[in-house]
């Protein structure tokens, strides 16, 4: 067996598009970075929500934020954070504007991780690029995580394209789609009167 999995929630974007914090907009009665973290749990030997420090709130729900350990320039210094938590652990890595994100997503990541690469990853809707935000990234990663940014190059997809990686297309596609703006939002409740907010 490899490396252990920890999960890691990214909530700590500033949600510019949609004009309200998406990591708390309660699509299924919980903050969706809560209802995510709580659905990867069960997969994960622990699991965080990389968010700020404005965005804590008394109640998490029993979930562990991860402050940005490094000077914020987007996801990625969520994940270097989480990799200077635990720099021995492979991390489970969703961004919190996935309302229709399953198990089977992350059942299918885990049965297809390649760990002989930096990172396992599914492919765009249009199967034109990776999604660097919705993976496992593997230990290997660190190191080029590191010295890119030391660099100021703040690109996942970067990293990943020029790595050796693993891709997957996503057996429920639906799972990967992301909701950045309001506009977005409403169209979600239509297609899916369960979603309420």
């Amino acid at each position: 067996m490899g490396y252990p999995l920890y999960g890691l929630v990214l909530a700590g974007g500033k949600s510019t598009r949609m004009g309200e914090d998406k990591s708390l907009i309660a699509y299924f009665g919980l903050e969706h970075r809560i209802y995510l973290a709580k659905m990867i749990a069960p997969f994960c030997e622990k699991t965080y929500i990389s968010c700020q420090e404005n965005q804590l709130s008394e109640n998490l729900d029993g979930c562990n934020p991860l402050i940005d350990l490094v000077p914020s320039k987007g996801p990625m210094s969520g994940l270097i954070s989480a990799f200077l938590t635990h720099p021995n652990a492979a991390w489970l890595v969703i961004p919190c504007d996935l309302p229709l994100f399953s198990t089977k997503n992350i059942t299918q990541l885990i049965n297809e991780r390649a760990e002989q690469g930096i990172a396992t990853v599914f492919t765009s809707s249009n199967h034109d690029y990776p999604e660097p935000l919705i993976g496992i990234w593997e230990p290997s990663a660190f190191p080029l995580l590191e010295q890119q940014y030391k660099e100021g190059n703040y690109s996942l997809l970067n990293i990943l394209n020029n790595n050796h990686m693993s891709l997957v297309t996503a057996l429920d596609p639906e799972g990967l789609t992301n909701v950045n703006t309001p506009e977005e939002k409403r169209a979600l409740s239509l297609l899916h009167p369960s979603v309420q907010f």
